[in-house]
């Protein structure tokens, strides 16, 4: 108090609160507090022996597709950790991330700020599902078809990177998806769709895993959609941190070890349109 010549603390009712001069010294003092703990960090990290939890937000796609073989990996080599993981939200990630509420984002960004550090993953393409049978499959399929069919999407707080992209395609063809159904849980959709005439624009690891459990068919998306890429993302503080370094490299491992899905049968393609696209 003396140093900054403020209170720094006041009293406000039952309980102490900071001062204006107090949340602007936090961020900094954050720092270095953060800074003296990696000094004092151990230099080697034994999964076996230390016992950690990690934080982490991740899509529930990218949930699906990394955790089931994470847990396994840890299991069998009985790594004493334990992970929590959190709804995403890629406009408070960030800030997440450098107040050490998080560990680590799994999912796209289209360009992450300097103070993060990323790795790739892996890439996904975006497909369509519908039911077998679905009338949509009984002529060729068209551009000016397919975006007069009803849509299910998951509702996801803070938009997807696979969602502003399909939301821009269809703006370049001058006319928005057309949404019947949104839903909380991104895995509830395919089980939706094979039972309704609703279609749905969903990652190709998921239409694949699901086409052989549920009476779908795969079909091209006639709408030009980028390949989406899935990063796992940390802030520059936790980088030298073993604990970090070994479960970010665990993770890398899975995700691009991840070739097993089984196949289906070919997407149907579709038809382009006169006069749309």
């Amino acid at each position: 108090r003396a140093a900054f010549d403020d209170p720094l603390l006041v009293r406000s009712q039952h309980r102490m609160v900071p001062t204006a001069k107090a949340l602007e010294l936090h961020e900094v003092v954050e720092d270095i507090l953060a800074r003296i703990d990696r000094l004092q960090a151990p230099t080697q990290f034994d999964p076996m022996t230390t016992p950690v939890q990690f934080t982490v937000t991740a899509t529930e796609f990218v949930e699906y597709v990394i955790f089931p073989r994470l847990m396994q990996r840890l299991a069998v080599a009985g790594a004493a950790v334990n992970i929590l993981v959190r709804p995403p939200h890629p406009e408070r990630a960030m800030g997440w991330l450098e107040r050490g509420e998080i560990d680590f984002r799994l999912g796209s960004t289209e360009k992450a700020p300097p103070a993060l550090r990323g790795r790739p993953l892996f890439a996904d393409r975006l497909v369509s599902i519908v039911r077998q049978g679905h009338p949509v499959l009984e002529r060729p399929i068209t551009t000016e078809g397919y975006v007069e069919l009803p849509h299910v999407r998951p509702e996801i707080e803070g938009r997807s990177r696979s969602e502003r992209a399909v939301d821009d395609a269809m703006a370049g063809l001058h006319c928005k998806l057309r949404l019947a159904l949104r839903v909380r849980n991104y895995l509830t959709v395919p089980h939706v769709v094979a039972q309704s005439h609703l279609a749905a624009i969903v990652p190709s690891r998921l239409a694949k895993a699901f086409a052989d459990v549920l009476p779908l068919t795969i079909l091209e998306t006639p709408l030009k959609l980028p390949t989406i890429q899935y990063s796992i993302y940390w802030h520059d503080r936790t980088h030298g941190s073993p604990a970090h370094r070994w479960l970010r490299r665990l993770i890398a491992d899975v995700a691009q070890s991840d070739d097993d899905i089984p196949a289906t049968a070919a997407a149907v393609p579709f038809q382009r349109a006169a006069g749309v696209g």
